[in-house]
């Protein structure tokens, strides 16, 4: 076998440049997947505390507004970049 060909075809492959992964998920792989609560607050809006930073998550936006009053919804978190499920709980 010809080692050109082998090695064109190798570099025929994108490299692949992942981005960082949180370290969340390697806490996270082997378990149920965890719903955070959101309260409603004044105004129609919702808060969160990320599991991961501890920071509330104000939630303002009428799209992210919309999937919480369906009662649940998967949102990306300003705080930490993580997705997180969320549960709307009323006041």
């Amino acid at each position: 076998m010809d080692d050109g060909v082998a090695g064109a075809a190798a570099s025929a492959v994108p490299e692949l440049k992942w981005p960082r992964i949180h370290p969340s998920i390697y806490r996270q792989v082997n378990s149920a997947p965890r719903w955070t609560p959101a309260k409603a607050i004044a105004n129609d809006a919702f808060r969160f505390r990320c599991p991961e930073t501890g920071s509330f998550v104000l939630l303002t936006d009428e799209e992210t507004l919309s999937a919480l009053r369906g009662g649940r919804a998967r949102l990306r978190c300003v705080a930490c970049g993580e997705l997180h499920l969320v549960r709307a709980r009323r006041r």
